[in-house]
């Protein structure tokens, strides 16, 4: 799924809608907003395009551990290259409210020095 799609996916889940996206990333669980959804929505505002919500959920679920099979597989560190683009953007980009507590920014730190790209 590229970034655009999985923004847009992102937005539905915060307006309360959900589906098989939704729950694979973790932003709902059986149909109600996780912890990780409270948390993105303080971020939802501060961005309008979707490729850069995408971008916050991404960088969120590298940098701590929340629910969902494909933000456990992102944290894991199995990312596809749409994703390094995403995290490199996230290091580079996120308000500091989009960066939870206890986020492990040293591990995207070394991440982003490493795979250095022009972000779209």
């Amino acid at each position: 799924m590229d970034l655009a799609a999985l923004g847009v996916e992102a937005i539905r889940a915060l307006r309360g809608e959900c589906n098989a996206v939704t729950e694979r990333w973790g932003l709902t669980n059986f149909c109600k907003p996780s912890q990780l959804a409270g948390f993105l929505w303080r971020c939802a505002e501060l961005y309008t395009r979707p490729e850069d919500i995408a971008a916050v959920l991404i960088g969120l679920c590298f940098v701590r551990e929340w629910e969902g099979e494909e933000c456990l597989r992102v944290h894991a560190g199995k990312l596809s290259e749409e994703e390094k683009k995403a995290l490199y953007w996230y290091y580079h980009n996120a308000h500091p409210m989009c960066i939870p507590y206890a986020a492990d920014i040293r591990r995207l730190k070394e991440l982003a020095e490493f795979y250095v790209v022009e972000y779209f």
